[in-house]
């Protein structure tokens, strides 16, 4: 998941872990994702393209988040 997220351009090669650490998330069926990474976790652009990676490859949508909108 990882590699597709980074091949759909959802997450620069540069930061792999970034991609690394929502697709594990999504694999292992969490509900979601709080994160302070504004620059390429918690950002709508990221948020809407992974959401629809994962329907595409048969997994179900993950909610991405700030620590503030949790509380």
């Amino acid at each position: 998941m990882a590699e597709k997220y980074i091949a759909e351009g959802v997450i620069p090669q540069k930061y792999s872990n970034d991609a690394l650490h929502i697709a594990t998330a999504t694999i292992n069926d969490l509900d979601v994702i709080i994160s302070w990474n504004l620059e390429h976790i918690v950002k709508l652009k990221t948020k809407i393209a992974v959401k629809g990676i994962n329907r595409l490859m048969g997994y179900r949508t993950i909610e991405i988040a700030t620590p503030e909108e949790v509380l």
